[in-house]
């Protein structure tokens, strides 16, 4: 039933905010750095956005965990519209629309809530392998818009200790 339109489209927005809470996160970073003397405040707001962070990514995880069927559904709005284009682009070095440490931080929340092995491996693969292939690399090239034609664009491999990267369908 949540595997096709309208509902598939949750998952696509709810990917989409991840994407923007994570440039959110990276931009407050930014800001931090160039205050002289930041206040706590300052503070306690980054502290809020990653705490954010920390609790959509148990959230994804209750309903990978809950509903299986929608395992592939979500891992797959969530690579292709803020994991690939911010995180993976960042750390190989492809673009710059969140800073390394945010990166690291996302990854290490990433690895920490979510226990979905093929999700686990379409990100760690190409990290480890430091190889990706063609259609990876154009997922992380630029940031995807119009979540309204999101409609499960990737394929996992079926073996869950494969490390190569996911391609599309």
């Amino acid at each position: 039933m949540f595997t096709s339109l309208p509902h598939i489209l949750y998952f696509g927005k709810l990917s989409c905010y991840a994407q923007s809470l994570w440039i959110s996160i990276s931009s407050k970073c930014k800001a931090i750095s160039k205050i002289e003397t930041p206040t706590k405040n300052d503070y306690n707001k980054l502290l809020s956005l990653i705490d954010e962070s920390k609790q959509l990514l148990l959230y994804i995880e209750d309903i990978i965990k809950s509903i299986s069927e929608l395992a592939d559904v979500i891992s797959n709005a969530l690579l292709y519209y803020a994991i690939y284009p911010l995180v993976m682009a960042r750390l190989m070095k492809v673009n710059s629309y969140i800073n390394t440490n945010t990166a690291l931080m996302i990854l290490t929340q990433i690895v920490t809530f979510i226990t979905y092995k093929p999700l686990l491996n379409s990100i760690l693969g190409p990290l480890v392998s430091r190889e990706i292939s063609l259609e990876c690399k154009r997922a992380i090239e630029e940031l995807p818009d119009n979540v309204g034609t999101y409609t499960k664009p990737w394929k996992f491999f079926e073996s869950t200790n494969n490390l190569d990267c996911i391609c599309f369908n």
